[in-house]
């Protein structure tokens, strides 16, 4: 289901990779089951990860 959802807009799968790992590290859980706050969360982590300086040098998986 995430695969699908996102790939409509364009994410590719280390990113939804990063995504799935994030919600099993922070909340113990497949992104597919958290609410959808803490998805914009873990979305709005990512984005930051993925523009900023630091997240550039750094492995986003």
């Amino acid at each position: 289901m995430l695969s699908v959802r996102f790939r409509s807009i364009g994410l590719q799968t280390p990113l939804l990779a990063w995504l799935e790992l994030a919600a099993q590290d922070q909340y113990n859980k497949a992104y597919d089951s958290l609410t959808p706050a803490e998805q914009n969360g873990l979305q709005f982590a990512l984005k930051e990860a993925y523009r900023t300086k630091e997240g550039a040098n750094k492995s986003l998986i």
